[in-house]
């Protein structure tokens, strides 16, 4: 029996594997140039607990309008994402949700990633958030069992995290 796989980069052996695992097996999700942050969220009055993925506290550093525009948005739950700062002048902060870790009461890390997965996307749909390039708040985009790409494309391999969708959050 395989040991689960956590959310790694997707070099040259895991996009092999990708093709011998059956579809739906995978789920790849962007690689972002920003700082990865778990939101922990109270309730829209309160300002939420912010945690580096290392657990340090990082309340203070985040923005306050991106915070305002989380803030009007979530229930009590704990997102993963990651927090992009501007990229030109001008421009807006943004944070990229690719998890969710708990809902209410309910903790999801040992819920299988494809379910929360699924969670998430039903939350982000009844709050009007979703994968718009210019929202301040968004869903990360994913691709299932992401290969090489059509003969004649090109894309980065380093720009793909990839999680089996049966995975549980390994980060606890």
């Amino acid at each position: 029996m395989r040991q689960p796989d956590n959310p790694q980069l997707a070099g040259l052996d895991l996009l092999r594997r990708f093709d011998d695992d059956p579809p739906g097996t995978w789920l790849a999700q962007p690689k972002f140039d920003g700082w990865r942050r778990v939101l922990h969220f109270a309730g829209t009055t309160e300002v939420p607990m912010i945690q580096t993925k290392h657990a340090e506290h990082a309340t203070r550093e985040f923005p306050p309008e991106l915070l305002d525009a989380l803030m009007r948005h979530f229930p009590t739950c704990i997102l993963d994402g990651e927090w992009m700062g501007p990229r030109q002048k001008g421009s807006a902060h943004r944070y990229i949700i690719f998890d969710l870790l708990s809902l209410g009461d309910a903790y999801l890390g040992a819920v299988p990633f494809g379910k929360r997965r699924a969670s998430l996307c039903s939350l982000c749909s009844a709050l009007g958030v979703n994968g718009d390039p210019k929202a301040r708040v968004q869903l990360a985009q994913t691709w299932p069992n992401p290969g090489p790409g059509p003969a004649g494309t090109s894309h980065s391999l380093m720009d793909l995290y990839a999680q089996q969708m049966q995975d549980p959050n390994s980060e606890g």
